[in-house]
């Protein structure tokens, strides 16, 4: 039998049909090895790009969270600082208060020393008196003592860091040595070789020629007090006060040793007339009225020498302080009168003040023409 010969058109087409077929395969192909290649290659893409990410983000995110957190440290410790601050104003306008209206020099030392204990862990009080330091008093944590201090008196010669105080009118930071402080203070005040003393002065007579210091403040410690300057203004409100009452405690006579310029209670000898003997019988008004009188009478006096220094010397020249400054003097008057004289138990502090910083406690330097205190 003859061969059949195979159409030329269907050859043709099956022949492109099988090249559509083959190229569709290998197009399918192509596709699957690129969809792979492509998806392996975006898992890493994608694993980088998430790392890269979140690393940022952490990095972010970590130094947003510092930032806040130093931002909520630095307020807190704002506001702890801002309440210590508070709570040191307030404590230290008490034990101003309670130096100005002490009702004797005991009262006044204690509030000396609880003012002190605010700010140190141990004070100690010395007055110095005909070249002899004498103790006075301490505060120091609830069961520690110091008997070894009772009557203890000392001279200036044997302590050279306090005789250092006494002849610079300064704060000075000893050693808490024999050689600094001597061997009876080391003893007494249960000192080690590691511990350095705070000697504050406690300065009078800060408005006339001869400044001196009546008594010194000792707070110890194991390294140099981090409080030195509230502690100095401590002392110097303090050695103010103390000039105010020596020159009320002037009349006294026969003040016994041992006691700061007359600081102990002079129980049983007549106060002064212009002193207030006890304020605590006083009414928390009186005492807020008594306490204002006093801050009038020093800022009136103090103006009148500071704007009228040439009349304020001319008049102590001529021994008639009240006809120089005649027109300053009674207009202070009249105000003190009208202002304070509101109450039985008010005194004339403007008189004090007068006599005391103005006449430099010599009250016949205001003149025969003086009237005297208010009644």
């Amino acid at each position: 039998m003859d061969q059949i010969q195979p159409n030329g058109t269907d050859f043709v087409a099956a022949q492109q049909e099988l090249l559509r077929e083959q190229l569709a395969a290998a197009w399918q192909l192509h596709i699957e090895r690129v969809e792979e290649q492509l998806r392996q290659d975006w898992q890493t893409q994608l694993g980088r790009i998430v790392e890269e990410r979140f690393g940022e983000f952490t990095g972010r995110f970590g130094s947003e969270v510092q930032a806040v957190a130093s931002s909520r440290e630095a307020e807190r410790d704002e506001l702890v600082a801002s309440d210590a601050r508070l709570k040191w104003s307030a404590q230290f306008n008490q034990i101003t208060r309670r130096l100005d209206q002490a009702e004797d020099m005991t009262a006044w030392t204690a509030a000396l020393l609880d003012g002190a204990l605010a700010v140190a862990p141990r004070a100690f009080l010395f007055s110095v008196l005909s070249g002899e330091l004498v103790y006075e008093g301490s505060r120091a944590p609830e069961g520690e003592t110091f008997p070894a201090l009772d009557g203890l008196r000392l001279a200036l010669d044997a302590a050279p860091a306090f005789r250092g105080v006494v002849e610079s009118l300064d704060t000075v930071i000893s050693l808490a040595n024999e050689g600094e402080i001597s061997g009876a203070l080391v003893t007494a005040l249960a000192l080690d070789e590691s511990s350095r003393l705070a000697l504050l002065p406690i300065v009078t007579a800060r408005t006339e020629k001869e400044r001196r210091v009546a008594a010194v403040l000792a707070a110890p410690g194991h390294q140099t007090p981090s409080d030195i300057p509230a502690l100095e203004l401590l002392a110097c409100i303090a050695g103010l006060s103390l000039d105010l009452r020596q020159a009320a405690l002037k009349a006294a006579t026969n003040v016994p040793a041992g006691q700061l310029l007359g600081i102990a209670s002079t129980a049983g000898s007549a106060p002064p007339v212009h002193v207030v003997v006890d304020t605590a019988k006083l009414t928390k008004d009186e005492q807020e009225l008594h306490a204002r009188a006093q801050r009038f009478a020093r800022v009136r006096v103090a103006e009148m020498r500071l704007y009228k220094a040439n009349a304020v010397k001319e008049g102590r020249e001529s021994h008639d302080l009240y006809v120089a400054l005649l027109n300053e003097i009674e207009s202070a008057r009249d105000q003190y009168r009208q202002d304070f004289f509101s109450t039985p138990t008010m005194i004339d502090y403007l008189h004090v003040e007068l006599v005391r910083t103005l006449a430099n406690d010599d009250a016949s330097m205001l003149g025969p023409d003086y009237p005297g205190p208010l009644a």
